[in-house]
């Protein structure tokens, strides 16, 4: 995975912790390497079926052990046809249920977040993977919970030595290599002190079926109605 530095919330652990890390973090066997969290929505499915299709024997990544998840059991099984090849697990949890939620969280190496708006569903599984020490990652482009989540959690994750890692997406992923791109090309000893990073999207005509998806509204909706929110932090 890109990892963008600047939505990370772990950092090096005290040097009083740093015999335990070491020993928490021995290879240890759990039931995935990795688990999308959200699998059922719009974009969960999609990484899902990029996944099966690496998965595959001859893959990019034909070894991995992945499952998918969601509160829907009904839903997970509907997507196995669609699949390429299928997951190691299917798993239930509900963002409203804590216990399934660490229950989910504990069986993987590495949890994929795709469950939105994120101020409204994504603390939750944070706070589970903490509590697992589950490194973490979302494709988050919600800048209050991004904030809220490095303010209320850097603590716990850094003490865990958990990686919790968020905007692995559109919205950042460009801008972060743009910004490395950038500060590149200042050979020592000049330093980038500064970059703007803007995004421009072009295409011919109207692409047949362009929409935008419910919960990508709902969360640009409440991100600007809640800019005041995020300042206050």
């Amino acid at each position: 995975f890109l990892m963008p530095a600047s939505h990370c919330t772990r950092a090096a652990p005290p040097a009083s912790n740093r015999a335990k890390l070491r020993m928490s973090h021995l290879p240890r066997e759990r039931d995935f390497d990795v688990l999308i969290f959200g699998a059922s929505g719009y974009t969960g499915e999609r990484v899902a079926r990029t996944l099966s299709k690496w998965s595959m024997p001859g893959g990019a990544w034909a070894t991995v052990r992945w499952a998918i998840a969601g509160r829907s059991q009904k839903k997970l099984d509907g997507m196995l046809g669609g699949l390429a090849s299928p997951p190691t697990g299917v798993v239930i949890a509900d963002t409203s249920d804590e216990a399934s939620l660490r229950a989910m969280s504990a069986r993987t190496h590495v949890l994929m977040n795709a469950t939105g708006p994120y101020r409204f569903y994504g603390e939750a599984v944070v706070s589970a993977c903490i509590a697992t020490t589950t490194d973490y990652c979302d494709l988050c482009g919600e800048p209050e919970f991004i904030d809220r989540c490095q303010l209320k959690h850097s603590d716990a994750a850094r003490t865990a030595g958990v990686l919790v890692v968020h905007a692995c997406a559109f919205d950042s992923v460009p801008a972060d290599l743009g910004t490395l791109f950038t500060a590149m090309q200042f050979p020592p000893p000049a330093l980038c002190a500064h970059a703007d990073m803007y995004h421009v999207v072009s295409v011919e005509g109207s692409p047949p079926g362009a929409s935008g998806h419910a919960t990508t509204f709902r969360a640009a909706v409440h991100g600007f109605g809640g800019a005041g929110e995020t300042r206050a932090q």
